[in-house]
């Protein structure tokens, strides 16, 4: 039980540590993983709610610092970025990429629910578990 507690105090030793040597980090040119997790949901709420037409999915670039916003139309992606930007002011909206989209979430969450209501049912002839969009689709 001793040597549980030091490693965990060694584990606790680390963690300080880190966080001080990593005091400016997020600050340079690549955010940190919390400004992009922010931005991400901004957009995914406005994309589920007031842009469900154009809003297809989401995907965090995280080595390219950006977040990738798939939309079925670049004028609404654009607008669905400004709304998040109005909603959640000092978002770093700059660091959206707008990419095409075959379908907005319009379309496909209503596929999804019949398919899942299917499974739910057992009606399919294999189990489904989950169901879901690739970026881009």
């Amino acid at each position: 039980m001793a040597r549980t507690r030091a490693l965990s105090g060694l584990s606790a030793a680390v963690l300080l540590g880190v966080a001080l040597l990593c005091g400016g980090c997020g600050s340079g040119a690549a955010p940190g993983p919390t400004a992009l997790q922010d931005l991400e949901s901004a957009l995914g709420e406005q994309g589920r709610t007031d842009f469900r037409d154009t809003f297809g999915t989401l995907a965090l670039d995280t080595d390219g610092g950006r977040v990738l916003l798939y939309a079925t139309d670049d004028v609404r992606a654009r607008e669905l970025v400004d709304g998040a930007a109005r909603a959640h002011p000092g978002i770093e909206t700059g660091r959206t990429a707008i990419r095409q989209a075959r379908y907005a979430r319009a379309v496909t969450d209503p596929a999804i629910d019949r398919i899942m209501a299917a499974a739910t049912a057992g009606a399919l002839p294999l189990p489904v578990y989950t169901a879901g969009l690739l970026p881009g689709a």
